[in-house]
């Protein structure tokens, strides 16, 4: 196997992914993160570019790159508009998980997500059931040429803002454990379908919402892969999701620390610039050195995963730490600005906001632990059956 590293055309989609971002989404972001959605226009300009495509094959108006690029894409937006780099992750995801639907499906869905910006919600949460996927409640049965859905989903990124979603079921209630979960797309327009936005600290542009479903009828051909075994398909997106996740939130980090650093080169207390106060410069390479760290270990995951190697471990170890890691960077930009890092005069406080979102998301430290110990000791280890 080739060793871990970057290839040409990967920095070259780099510089590309950095320019647009800079030419297109740094203007206006500071005024499009008070929204409650991604503006029709941004949404255009991803899909022009190619990035809401990164995961379609090309007969549907895609590029099929790897992960790594898709990384790439996900970690220079996120910098000016998290919005945007969640468009491109729920974009690659729509991707994946219409790969497994009929060609009929594809047909009709792909070139929607890729090419005209629609948006795939992911459904898995219920108001009792988190990273226990196992325990779902959400009921699919079988009526004929569909399934009638039955249930409530919580927690749903783009809830409100969604054309369709990917919905976790349960469709045998008999059957153990993750068995008997099925998975459907499910489009936000038919009947029986009531949406509630929340009201969050951050991610407003991605406004979450829960679903509440009362006798939905999805056509069967809308299953995404065979009936019992959508926790299987789950878990062969969750690594890469996972992965991506971490390089947002560094990403965070990593512009607000560099906003930070060029205010401390001006900034000037006691006739000197405070850059030269250790006590501010040492807590911003810290954050850096982190950031750096903990963005090899995530693109060395991303890495595998394009050579055909299960990332697992590593999805788990960098999402252990990355939100901790996010979190610290921007608050020691904060610190470094002064009161101003505390106004919305700078962006900083906006991505703390944001930041502390990616503790939950796609399962909690403590959750990447778990997996850690079944990985690293034995799942014989495990703290529960």
């Amino acid at each position: 196997m080739a060793e871990f590293g970057f290839t040409e055309a990967q920095e070259m989609f780099r510089t590309m992914a950095r320019d647009f971002t800079r030419r297109e989404l740094f203007p206006a972001a500071k005024e499009r993160a008070k929204l409650n959605r991604i503006p029709p226009d941004v949404m255009s300009k991803l899909a022009d570019v190619g990035f809401l495509g990164l995961r379609t094959p090309e007969e549907y108006g895609g590029q099929m790159s790897d992960w790594i690029s898709c990384g790439i894409a996900c970690e220079e937006t996120a910098k000016a508009d998290l919005g945007a780099s969640m468009a491109i992750l729920f974009a690659s995801f729509a991707g994946e998980a219409l790969a497994l639907c009929s060609e009929e499906v594809q047909a009709e869905w792909m070139p929607l997500c890729a090419k005209e910006g629609k948006i795939m919600a992911l459904c898995v949460t219920e108001p009792d059931t988190g990273s226990d996927a196992a325990a779902i409640k959400c009921r699919a049965v079988r009526d004929g040429d569909h399934y009638v859905l039955n249930g409530e989903k919580t927690s749903a990124t783009f809830g409100m803002q969604a054309d369709i979603a990917a919905i976790w079921t349960k469709t045998d209630p008999a059957a153990p454990g993750v068995r008997g979960i099925t998975a459907f797309l499910v489009p936000m327009n038919l009947p029986g379908i009531e949406r509630t936005a929340f009201a969050d600290l951050g991610w407003t542009t991605m406004e979450r919402s829960s679903i509440a479903m009362n006798n939905v009828s999805v056509p069967a051909k809308y299953r995404i892969g065979d009936e019992g075994q959508g926790f299987y398909k789950a878990m062969s997106v969750i690594d890469w999701f996972r992965l991506s996740l971490c390089l947002q939130v560094l990403a965070l980090g990593e512009q607000s620390i560099s906003e930070a650093i060029d205010y401390a080169k001006e900034r000037k207390a006691f006739n000197r610039p405070i850059a030269k106060f250790e006590a501010v410069s040492f807590r911003l390479v810290d954050s850096l050195t982190k950031i750096e760290a903990a963005k090899l270990l995530t693109y060395k995951g991303l890495w595998m995963l394009d050579h055909g190697v299960k990332a697992t471990r590593e999805a788990a170890m960098a999402k252990s730490i990355s939100p901790q890691i996010g979190i610290e960077a921007c608050n020691n930009a904060m610190v470094t600005l002064g009161h101003v890092g505390y106004s919305s005069e700078y962006v900083v406080e906006q991505r703390l906001r944001d930041a502390y979102g990616f503790e939950f998301a796609d399962g909690t430290a403590d959750i990447q632990r778990v997996v850690m110990v079944r990985d690293f000791i034995g799942k014989e280890y495990r703290a529960y059956a």
